[in-house]
């Protein structure tokens, strides 16, 4: 009988962007204080740059924030569903509306505008860090994320009129061939959508793709705070406040692979004397019945077991990790799973072993202590007369 791994719609869903935009922080904060951003990183033979909200003249138009980018990533959910086209697409408010889960009403329409409008008039321009889809060839270009834009207003009399697809948008090609050349990075749009504060989303973004090959990852507070765009006037105490509120939000959100289960700032020896530390499990999905696997395990449970598995050296790490793969491979449904579907059955099975290698322990450590003969009082020789 055919075996599949079961998948919620109404809670897993993806959405692909540009994975040249993906790599940089593009998105920042409202309460960043300047009026454009500058990005740089060296690499070993040269310095990459992307700036955002500078014209070619010198004009600052102000950064894209969080809520811009929640928008933009509406209209490629718009897109994805339209057959990703390469001409303009038609649609409504209240399509982009339902796509990012928020209500219909006046200010919603009033909101989304305003972030459409930034998405067009904002530039973004890449110095030698925007690669063609081979990634051979790294370009220095400039563009916006829409290129043309049409709303069309509601008639305030007619409120029926929400449902006419007069509006439209259209992307700017090099993000269109990018995509279509499966230069890409999926990510969750409902976990998007359900981040409230700027800060977490921002962070979010950021672990989302370093973490895609990682299960643990830190990095200095003030890095993520450079990151996140954060006044560097801010004293540590107050970066610490306002980062570590935003990680209590991003704790048990599921990444496009794996799932937050730790996200804390602790005490360190980098340059700000604290760092942001992160730890991912593997994703809750529903399995089907024939399958015996422990999804029930706490995030704590997780944790601690994947704080168990870094500790063993590299040998054990990797008998539990072949041992695992051997059995996820001998699962039914493997063929069907697809990429994400193998490697979360892998990290399932790689849980499960270590918590029998665990608990093996545990009870050879008993038995190796009932197993020693109880100690004697020695007889004491009678006082002398």
């Amino acid at each position: 009988m055919r075996t599949e791994i079961e998948s919620d719609k109404t809670h897993r869903e993806l959405v692909r962007s540009d994975l040249n935009l993906e790599k940089w922080e593009i998105f920042g904060s409202c309460k960043y204080k300047g009026r454009s951003r500058e990005i740089t990183r060296n690499t070993q033979d040269k310095e990459t740059k992307v700036i955002i909200g500078r014209t070619e003249q010198g004009i600052e138009t102000g950064i894209l924030t969080a809520h811009d980018g929640k928008v933009f990533y509406g209209l490629l959910k718009l897109w994805e569903k339209a057959g990703k086209p390469d001409k303009i697409i038609q649609f409504t408010i209240a399509q982009l509306a339902e796509e990012l889960k928020l209500p219909d009403g006046s200010w919603v329409y009033k909101t989304i505008k305003k972030h459409l409008y930034n998405l067009q008039e904002i530039p973004i321009k890449f110095i030698e860090s925007y690669k063609t889809s081979g990634g051979r060839d790294t370009l220095t270009i400039g563009f916006n994320l829409v290129d043309s834009l049409a709303l069309f207003e509601r008639n305030k009399d007619n409120p029926d009129q929400k449902y006419f697809a007069f509006s439209e948008f259209k992307f700017n090609d090099y993000i269109v061939n990018s995509m279509k050349a499966g230069y890409i990075k999926p990510l969750r749009l409902d976990v998007l959508n359900q981040l409230k504060s700027e800060i977490a989303f921002i962070i979010y973004r950021h672990i989302d793709i370093v973490m895609f090959d990682k299960a643990n990852y830190e990095i200095d507070l003030l890095a993520i705070s450079d990151i996140c765009g954060l006044s560097k006037q801010h004293p540590i105490w107050k970066t610490k406040q306002v980062v570590g509120k935003a990680l209590k939000e991003l704790i048990g959100k599921h990444l496009s692979h794996g799932r937050i289960i730790k996200a804390k700032i602790q005490p360190s020896k980098t340059p700000s004397g604290w760092k942001c530390v992160f730890m991912k499990g593997p994703q809750s999905v529903k399995i089907s019945a024939n399958l015996t696997l422990d999804t029930t395990a706490t995030n704590q449970k997780e944790e601690d077991d994947l704080e168990y598995f870094n500790s063993l050296n590299s040998e054990i790490k990797a008998r539990i990790k072949n041992q695992a793969e051997q059995e996820a491979s001998q699962t039914p449904g493997w063929e069907i799973a697809g990429e994400h579907g193998k490697q979360l059955l892998v990290e399932v099975k790689i849980l499960e072993k270590v918590r029998i290698q665990k608990k093996k322990q545990e009870k050879d450590s008993i038995q190796k202590e009932e197993s020693v003969p109880p100690a004697t009082n020695p007889l004491v020789p009678p006082p002398a007369l």
